[in-house]
């Protein structure tokens, strides 16, 4: 198959041709059990990921440093803050979070990020 311009994810694409509409693997998944979001590093696990009740969030502290997480939601205003934690897991309940995408920022000795979803 020829395209008309070559496929690299390290470089941005042109909103034309082929490359018009965002794809994500996560539309139209209707019986997803779990998914597990890694960031770069992999030493943040999102399980399951998009969840509809709970949500383990699970990360490296092997010394029990103090950590915070924030989620925010896709403006940036913060909907969820949980200060204090010393283990390596939180677990977050749906509670009054509407179904949606939410950044995850996890700070501590080290900084993480990553994506919930919420079903």
């Amino acid at each position: 198959m020829n395209l008309p311009v070559p496929c690299n994810p390290e470089q941005a694409k042109e909103l034309s041709g082929p490359f018009m509409k965002s794809l994500s693997n996560i539309e139209g998944v209707s019986n997803v059990s779990a998914l597990l979001h890694f960031n770069k590093n992999k030493s943040l696990i999102i399980f399951p990921n998009p969840f509809s009740e709970k949500t383990k969030i699970i990360f490296l502290n092997p010394e029990a440093k103090e950590y915070s997480l924030t989620l925010t939601d896709i403006t940036g205003k913060p909907v969820y803050v949980k200060e204090k934690i010393r283990s390596n897991s939180v677990e977050i309940e749906k509670g009054t979070l509407k179904p949606g995408y939410y950044n995850l920022i996890l700070k501590g000795e080290k900084c993480e990020y990553g994506m919930l979803i919420v079903n």
